[in-house]
C-alpha cells in the first residue's frame, strides 16, 4: 500500500480551496439573483403582474445607436410613467436575440417574453401557430 505524502495532500486540498473560491467569486450578488427555479426576479407583494419586453437592439434603454449622441431614453419614461400608473405591474425589459431559431425556441417552450419586437417575415413563417398577436388595436 502506498503512503500519501503531506506535499500531496497539501497541493489537493489547496486546489480544493482555489475551486471553491473561484465559484463563489462567480456567483451573482444577491441582489441580482433570480428566485431559484422560477426564472423570474423576486418582487414585493404589492406586486401582481410582471410584464417581459424585448424592444430588440434598436430601441433598448441606455443604448446609443452608432455610438452617436445619448443613450436612449424614451421606453424608460414609457415603463417609468406605466409602472407609475399601474402600481401592481412591473416591466422587465430583456435583451433576446433576434435570430428566429431562438425565438422558435422560446415560443414553443413558453418562455418567450410577452412583447417582442421580431422581423414580420419571421412572423408570417408561424402565424398559424398563434404565438403572436398584433398591438395595433390596444394602440
Amino acid at each position: 500500500m502506498k503512503r500519501v505524502s503531506f506535499r500531496t495532500i497539501l497541493r489537493a486540498a489547496s486546489l480544493a480551496l482555489i475551486l471553491a473560491v473561484s465559484g463563489w467569486a462567480l456567483l451573482p450578488p444577491a441582489s441580482d439573483r433570480e428566485t431559484p427555479g422560477s426564472g423570474r426576479r423576486t418582487y414585493g407583494d404589492e406586486v401582481r403582474f410582471v410584464i417581459k419586453v424585448s424592444p430588440g437592439p434598436q430601441y433598448m434603454p441606455g443604448s446609443v445607436p452608432f455610438g452617436i449622441g445619448e443613450p436612449l431614453r424614451g421606453l424608460s419614461d414609457v415603463i417609468e410613467d406605466f409602472e407609475r400608473r399601474f402600481p401592481d405591474t412591473r416591466i422587465e425589459v430583456l435583451t433576446v436575440p433576434g435570430v428566429r431559431e431562438y425565438l422558435v425556441s422560446l415560443l414553443s417552450s413558453g418562455q418567450a417574453p410577452d412583447i417582442i419586437n421580431v422581423n414580420v417575415e419571421d412572423v408570417w413563417i408561424d402565424v398559424q401557430k398563434n404565438w403572436y398577436v398584433p398591438l395595433d388595436p390596444f394602440l
